[in-house]
Formats: C-alpha cells, sequence, structure tokens
C-alpha cells in the first residue's frame, strides 16, 4: 500500500506538523532520495584568497560614576521647621506646650476662636488682659509669680516659633502694655496679700550637709546609699542643673585623668549639651570643670565614683541603674536604667532619709555651688565656669545671701545694739552713774566708748570683752573696768 504512495501524497505528509521524524521515515520506504541542487562552483581566485581576519570589536569604555552632589538633597518645608524647633530644649518646649493648652482652653470656654496666633496685636492683648486674671490652680488658688511670668513667656515663645514666626515679644512691646500692668499688678496684689511664698533656689545649709555625711545616706557599703553619694558628688562638683541630662549620661559620660602634678581627676568626655549650652557659642567649650580626687578621704568622689562604676550591670550602658535588693558580689544593679521622674526626686529623698531641716531640689545643690563659692571669695568668672552660667546676672539668682551662721550673728548683733541703746539712755537721763571700781561718782554726758578710736569700722559678732577706760575729764581718777554685755 505504502508503495503505491504519489509524491503529491508525501508533500501532503511533509506539510502536516503533526507527524514526528519517525513517521516521516516509515513513508519514505521505496521513496527515492531528494536530490541536492548543486551549489554554484567559486571562482579559482575567489576560492584562493585568504580569509580576512576578523576586525576585533572594539572595548567600551565604562560610563564615568556620577558626581558626587556637593550639597544635600533640599529639605522640606516640615524638616526647616523641625530644625527650628531643636533650638529649644524639651523641658521649655513642655513649659510651652502648657502654657498655650491653659490659654486656648480658656478661649474655648469663653466661645472665642481658639486660632489666637492669627489675631491682630491689639486684641491679642485685649485677650490677655481677661486672660491672666482668670487663671487659678487646680485647687482654685491663686497662681505664683512665676507661674504667672512662665505663661506669659510661654505664649509669646509659641507666637515667635515656627510656623507662625511673628515678630512680636508680649513682654515688651507697647501693643501688650496693658496685659502687662494687669499681670504686674497681679503680682503685687500677691505680694501685699502675703500670698509670695516662693523659695528660688534655697542652697543646702552647712548643718544639713554635715548631715548628710553623718546621717548613713552616703555610705558605699550599699547599693542604694553608694548611688546617693555618686549623684551628690557629680551634681556638686560639676555644678548640674537639677535633672536637666541626668538620664542621659553613660558609663563613658566621664573619663579619669591626670594633671601636670600627676593628681588624678573626672571630667566629661564630650561637651555636653544643655538649657544653658547649645554648642552655637565658642566660647561655651572653654568650660572644663574636673572633680579631684582626694587621697586618704573615705569620701573621695573619685574613689567612690570608680567603685559604683566597677558595680554596676554589664548590660546596661547607663550610668544611673536600678538598685538590686538583693545585690550580687559582683553586680549591684539590674539591667535597667533609671527613670526620669526617680531621677528628679533624688535630692528630696535623700533629703528625707537624711532628716533634713529642709526638702531640697536637685536644684538645690546648684544653688549650693554658687553660694559656697561666692563665700568662700572665689571672683565671679571662675565660679561660672564650674556652674556654666553665661552672665553675671544670670550667677545672682544663684548666690544666696548671709548663710544661717551670719544671720544669727546679725541678730545677735542687732540685740546687743538695742540692749546698748537702752543702757546709754538710762545713764545719759539719771543723776549719776555708780561704775565699779571707782571711787568717786561720776555723771557722764555722752558714751565713753565713742571718742575711743579702736572701735571704727569693727564688727563685733560676740563674746564677753573688758575694756580698761580712763576717762579724759578725770585725770586724778583711777581706771576704769567696764564690761560689755555678752552678745549671743
Amino acid at each position: 500500500m505504502f508503495a503505491r504512495l504519489t509524491d503529491a501524497t508525501i508533500y501532503q505528509f511533509e506539510q502536516e506538523s503533526s507527524q514526528s521524524d519517525d513517521e516521516l521515515l516509515t513513508f519514505a520506504e521505496g521513496v527515492s532520495e531528494p536530490v541536492e541542487e548543486p551549489q554554484p562552483r567559486l571562482e579559482l581566485e575567489q576560492a584562493l584568497e585568504p580569509e580576512q581576519p576578523l576586525e576585533p570589536e572594539l572595548a567600551l569604555e565604562p560610563e564615568p560614576p556620577l558626581k558626587k552632589p556637593r550639597f544635600k538633597e533640599m529639605p522640606s518645608r516640615e524638616h526647616i521647621d523641625m530644625l527650628a524647633q531643636a533650638r529649644v530644649e524639651e523641658t521649655t518646649k513642655q513649659q510651652t506646650d502648657w502654657g498655650v493648652r491653659l490659654f486656648r482652653g480658656w478661649l474655648t470656654e469663653n466661645q472665642y476662636s481658639v486660632k489666637f496666633e492669627e489675631l491682630e496685636s491689639f486684641i491679642l492683648n485685649d485677650r490677655l488682659c481677661f486672660f491672666y486674671p482668670s487663671l487659678q490652680t487646680k485647687k482654685g488658688t491663686d497662681l505664683s509669680k512665676s507661674a504667672l511670668v512662665g505663661i506669659r513667656a510661654a505664649i509669646s515663645r509659641h507666637l515667635t516659633s515656627p510656623p507662625y514666626n511673628r515678630n512680636v515679644n508680649l513682654m515688651q512691646d507697647n501693643a501688650f502694655m496693658t496685659s502687662n500692668h494687669v499681670i504686674t499688678g497681679m503680682i503685687k496684689t500677691l505680694k501685699r496679700a502675703g500670698k509670695d511664698v516662693t523659695v528660688h533656689k534655697k542652697p543646702v545649709a552647712e548643718g544639713d550637709i554635715q548631715r548628710l555625711y553623718s546621717s548613713g545616706v552616703f555610705n558605699t557599703d550599699s547599693p542604694a546609699t553608694l548611688q546617693n553619694k555618686v549623684f551628690w558628688d557629680l551634681m556638686l562638683n560639676f555644678g548640674r542643673r537639677g535633672q536637666e541630662g541626668l538620664n542621659s549620661l553613660t558609663k563613658s559620660s566621664f573619663g579619669k585623668f591626670k594633671d601636670d602634678r600627676d593628681h588624678t581627676y573626672h571630667k566629661m568626655t564630650y561637651n555636653e549639651a544643655n538649657k544653658t549650652h547649645h554648642g552655637v557659642d565658642s566660647h561655651e567649650n572653654r568650660q572644663e570643670v574636673r572633680m579631684y580626687e582626694k587621697s586618704g578621704d573615705e569620701n573621695c568622689p573619685v574613689a567612690s565614683f570608680d567603685f559604683y562604676v566597677s558595680k554596676l550591670s554589664p548590660k546596661c550602658n547607663a550610668l544611673f541603674q536600678q538598685p538590686l535588693l538583693y545585690p550580687k558580689p559582683n553586680c549591684w544593679y539590674a539591667n535597667q536604667a533609671m527613670g526620669k521622674n526617680k531621677l528628679s526626686q533624688m535630692m528630696p529623698r535623700i533629703s528625707n532619709e537624711a532628716g533634713l531641716s529642709y526638702r531640697y531640689t536637685n536644684h538645690c545643690i546648684k544653688a549650693t555651688v554658687g553660694t559656697g563659692l561666692k563665700r568662700a571669695g572665689v571672683d565671679d568668672l571662675t565660679i561660672m565656669s564650674v556652674t556654666g552660667h553665661r552672665n553675671i546676672k544670670s550667677l545672682e539668682s544663684y548666690v544666696a545671701g548671709p548663710s544661717d551662721a551670719q544671720r544669727r550673728a546679725l541678730s545677735s548683733t542687732l540685740q546687743g545694739v538695742a540692749t546698748a541703746s537702752n543702757s546709754n539712755e538710762s545713764v545719759s537721763k539719771g543723776p549719776s552713774c555708780q561704775v565699779s571700781n571707782v571711787s568717786t561718782c561720776t555723771t557722764l554726758s555722752r558714751n565713753p566708748l565713742s571718742d575711743m578710736s579702736i572701735f571704727t569700722n569693727a564688727t563685733i559678732t560676740g563674746g564677753t570683752f573688758t575694756i580698761n577706760l580712763v576717762h579724759k575729764d578725770l585725770p586724778d581718777s583711777p581706771s576704769t573696768s567696764t564690761a560689755i554685755d555678752k552678745f549671743n
């Protein structure tokens, strides 16, 4: 059957795509192979011509790398506002938000628009005139002077900050004179009513400092008391402000060095940014406070610090860690940093535990630094190098008046002056005066001490004095022995 296949049939099979090569070989039995068409003969010259070598492909030169841009990508407006806000410390931002919330709350309660940032100055001044007298605490009492001044400053900072950037000053512009008169009158009214009980940065008294070391709150044999002492030493020697930056301190924040006389001391290993020093003034880097060791002293701050760091948890990098209730021999503190609120209550807690005469705050320690150095005769610029103040006017608020001992001496002197005045008055009015060791009775018309130059510019603070006097008007009289009352 397959022998009778015609050429047409074979052609048909070759065109069908479903048949395989094996099937086509089966159909090809008895069919002659197709004759190949003869290829054209090459000319002799063309056949003998050698092959031309292939031209090598030219290597493509690599594209030059893109030039690194000279500047960063253009920041967004939101990023610009964020950088402008970074000039203010976090605590200041919190104070600003608090004052603005109070003002918005008052505006809402009195059915005013809360968008006070868009008000004209004279309208804003009128709102503030009614806002300030409406302020009170949650208990219904009057706000203190510092609170009133702080709220006004908070609203002013808010208006001058992004995105508003208004060119106004609530404290100095004439447009706000009326509202400033109102707040000044409120402050004077508080003072006249005896409600101004603000105590500004009270330094730790000398007697309380002695009690701190004698009460056991600075012992180095337990985690809590050792941490108390290190906290006190750092705050005192470096003039730190309140709770600022305490939770940011790490084990490596302070380094150990030696000076030219081989004395060991600790200092900060970097320039710390705080409320006063923002890093924009080249003079800020000149501040270098040192905490020197006291060799042989059991209260040496350097030895206490080194011992404290050796007992910290190796798993936590914070300098102030939670004390363990059951400390281990080589680890007294937990793998957990102390919270910001707990650090802010360090000095109040220490005051209660030591039984001090006053519940001091962390900020009181900085006032202790300024006051103590001032009373020791240190000049203002040197004190500022420790406390970090930028001008003498700011330093004045950290220097307290006379100490308790000086106040006791002043009181005793004034009481002695009053007693002496009464005594002189009775002598001048009486017909005669009886003086011991004098055989004759003499009437004195004036204080015999007034002619004596030895008391010129002298200050008597206490004690019993015996002075031998010879009166000029009585040349033949014996010496007079007069006892001055004891000043206690």
